[in-house]
């Protein structure tokens, strides 16, 4: 027969919780992206997470918090896409496959608040017949999809770089797994690298910066994952939610 658990009389809503060092210095570190750090601030936001990109980048165009958003990756594609360039089947392919098609409209509503803010480098470096070939998005073969920045492209995008004093940097700029199509991440980390305050996402892009040797040279890399980013778009995360909750009970 099925027995119910027996209440527990007394047992506090919260149980006591502390965080450790390295959560500590996540939260302070990415808490200084929203209150203190030195402007300009830019965001650069690229990968193929895009959902979590647009979210971040409507929240810190909204609310004040950057200067500039730098789209890279595929959130430069739908960017792109909303800018109404036609990007090549397979670039538009990759974004149906990934659920994002309805991230356009969104990214077409943010432009047309923030356009003066937002920079989407419209140089590209597509694959055609197997090699990387540069040219403006305007020019794009039907069938060669994007992978990275194109040389061009990228002299706005290290222009404000390294005129901001805070850098937040999520996502590669494009198939950096391939040397053909790495050159836009590793010059985007390079300047990112300079900047007074900089904090990296974590991901393959903290993968990528160690890679390089340039770990040390940023003043914070998240270990967080997904939820650096969720924490990103002004997201309350459970865990921190649990700790403020703590607090009022048990200090």
């Amino acid at each position: 027969a099925h027995r119910s658990q027996p209440t527990i009389v007394g047992l506090p809503e919260v149980l006591p919780a502390i965080a450790g060092l390295l959560m500590e210095r996540e939260v302070e570190n990415l808490s200084r992206v929203f209150h203190g750090a030195p402007r300009p601030v830019t965001f650069i936001l690229g990968g193929t997470k895009v959902d979590d990109s647009i979210d971040v980048a409507r929240h810190v165009l909204t609310n004040g918090i950057a200067d500039y958003v730098l789209a890279v990756g595929v959130v430069a594609n739908i960017f792109l896409a909303a800018k109404g360039y036609a990007i090549g089947k397979p670039s538009m392919d990759l974004i149906e496959q990934l659920g994002y098609t309805s991230q356009i409209e969104i990214a077409r509503d943010i432009l047309s608040r923030f356009n003066d803010k937002i920079i989407v480098p419209e140089h590209v470096a597509i694959k055609k017949e197997g090699s990387r070939v540069e040219m403006h998005v305007r020019d794009i073969p039907v069938d060669c999809p994007i992978l990275d920045v194109g040389s061009e492209g990228l002299i706005p995008c290290l222009d404000v770089i390294r005129r901001s004093k805070t850098v937040v940097l999520n996502g590669p700029a494009g198939l950096f797994e391939e040397a053909d199509y790495s050159f836009g991440t590793y010059e985007i980390i390079k300047a990112a690298a300079e900047a007074e305050f900089s904090v990296v996402g974590g991901g393959h892009t903290a993968a990528v910066i160690e890679k390089m040797g340039y770990d040390t040279r940023f003043t914070h890399i998240s270990t967080g994952g997904g939820a650096c980013i969720e924490f990103l778009t002004g997201k309350k995360l459970p865990a921190i939610a649990a700790l403020e909750k703590s607090r009022e009970r048990f200090a």
